[in-house]
């Protein structure tokens, strides 16, 4: 799932979730209105934490490349 696919899945089930406790055939109680809550909530967090992995795997990729593209100057350099 990438990020943009996510950000709106959470919106939609956030909006989903407000209309089923605002306006739903049937009351929510509290404590399913707290596990509705708590599962969106999750949902986000696991969201937050894949976005955050996602941006240390593309920095890691990016440091090998300037690594290796930069042993290659030296060498040119060298060798000059």
């Amino acid at each position: 799932m990438d990020t943009r696919f996510g950000a709106k899945l959470l919106k939609r089930l956030e909006k989903e979730a407000r209309r089923v406790t605002e306006r739903g055939e049937t009351a929510l109680d509290q404590t399913e209105r707290d596990a509705l809550t708590g599962a969106i909530g999750e949902f986000d967090l696991a969201l937050r934490q894949r976005d955050a992995a996602l941006l240390v795997e593309a920095n890691a990729r990016l440091r090998e490349h300037e690594e290796a593209s930069g042993k290659r100057r030296k060498k040119k350099d060298a060798g000059a």
